[in-house]
C-alpha cells in the first residue's frame, strides 16, 4: 500500500492509544506551524515518542542526533547529550570506587 500524502509527526516521550485525547501546549515554533496547517487542512498528525535519549545514550553526538530528529538547534540537544555523559561518568566514577574498596 503507498500513502499518496505524508502524516506530520509529533514528537513527545509518551505512548497513546489511538484516539486518545491529549492536550497540548505547543511552544516551539516549528511545531506550532505543523499543527496549525493540519487543523486549517482538517488533517490529522501522529505523536511519535522522541529518541533524543536514546540516542544520545548509545553514544551519538549532538549533530548526530539533530540529523535523525531534524532539531534545528543543537542546544536543544545537547541537553540529551549532557544528560547521557552526566549518567556515564557516574557509572564510571561507581565503578573505580567499587575497584578502590569503598
Amino acid at each position: 500500500m503507498f500513502l499518496s500524502t505524508l502524516l506530520p509527526l509529533f514528537p513527545l516521550d509518551l505512548v497513546l492509544l489511538p484516539g486518545t485525547p491529549l492536550p497540548l501546549h505547543i511552544f516551539e515554533p516549528r511545531y506550532r506551524e505543523m499543527i496549525s496547517e493540519c487543523l486549517d487542512r482538517s488533517q490529522h498528525f501522529g505523536v511519535l515518542r522522541g529518541k533524543e535519549q536514546e540516542l544520545a545514550e548509545i553514544g551519538c553526538t549532538a549533530h548526530q542526533i539533530a540529523a535523525v530528529t531534524g532539531h534545528a538547534s543543537l542546544s536543544e540537544v545537547q541537553r540529551y547529550t549532557k544528560a547521557a555523559d552526566r549518567k556515564r561518568m557516574a557509572r564510571e566514577a561507581m565503578a573505580k570506587l567499587i575497584e578502590g574498596g569503598w
